[in-house]
């Protein structure tokens, strides 16, 4: 996150993201200059299979209605 001369960082909104450092879970929670709503952090998101580009979530994943899933429909 860059926070930079010329921004409004008190009108950003962070909601329903997903957090995850995966060879450190612990050190997932990002330094945002307003506060997450609904976000997960540091549990594993089960990704499908990410090392060849699909970053879908895995059937009963914990993300399963976070990042572009907890938006309202026809707002992607």
């Amino acid at each position: 996150m860059n926070v930079g001369p010329g921004t409004a960082p008190d009108t950003f909104r962070f909601a329903g993201n997903v957090w995850f450092c995966e060879d450190r879970p612990d050190q997932s929670r990002p330094r945002l200059p307003t506060p997450e709503k609904d976000g997960l952090v540091g549990v594993d998101p089960q990704l499908r299979d990410p090392a060849k580009g699909d970053f879908g979530v895995k059937p009963g994943s914990p993300a399963a209605d976070k990042g572009a899933d907890a938006l309202p429909p026809g707002t992607k």
